[in-house]
């Protein structure tokens, strides 16, 4: 392997990537790097109506990207809407990651400005599901699973999640329960 010495102006770039880098605090431009902030555990955080399970639905306000931030003591998931595109990001011990990432039209903002969106998350089965319209097992968009852990679920830091924060203006319901398959069939959620 061989190693080359960087020029001045590479230096000079790469010195100004990690300024840029070390110094914001915006999260939506940090992407697998290291957030050292605290407030990002607390600002703006309302209660759920259930800690480690429940739905979230929202109508937006106005028609625009969103992100909806469900936050434990010492991490976050981060559901990032956009037009056609939905991301879920885990902030995590200060490292920010990317999960997973879907694009297409059908996953992203939908082109009526009173869709109902919703997010459901289990900490048991380590799961988060986004939605549009009702929410149900028929109307996911977008899934994810956590990777299977070796504590118990007791132990899982999802069962910590007791807050949400979203960063647009929104009319907001949280329930205790989660959509599944079984929900879908027997109790639809009660929404606004």
């Amino acid at each position: 392997m061989e190693c080359k010495q960087l020029s001045k102006e590479g230096i000079k770039r790469i010195s100004s990537w990690f300024r840029k880098t070390g110094t914001s605090n915006s999260v939506s431009e940090k992407t697998h790097k290291v957030y050292t902030g605290v407030s990002i555990y607390q600002d703006n955080t309302k209660l759920l109506a259930a800690e480690g399970s429940g739905t979230i639905c929202l109508k937006l306000e106005t028609f625009k990207a969103f992100n909806l931030d469900l936050i434990a003591t010492n991490a976050l998931l981060r559901l990032s809407v956009a037009h056609s595109s939905v991301k879920l990001y885990c902030i995590y011990r200060g490292r920010f990651i990317l999960l997973k990432e879907e694009r297409s039209d059908e996953v992203g903002l939908a082109k009526s400005a009173n869709c109902l969106y919703w997010a459901s998350f289990d900490a048991k089965s380590r799961t988060i599901i986004f939605g549009k319209h009702e929410p149900s097992f028929e109307n996911i968009r977008f899934l994810f699973t956590l990777p299977e852990s070796n504590k118990s679920p007791e132990q899982y830091w999802m069962n910590k999640i007791s807050h949400y924060r979203i960063d647009t203006p929104a009319v907001i319901y949280s329930t205790k329960y989660t959509v599944n398959k079984e929900l879908s069939h027997s109790k639809s959620i009660n929404l606004l």
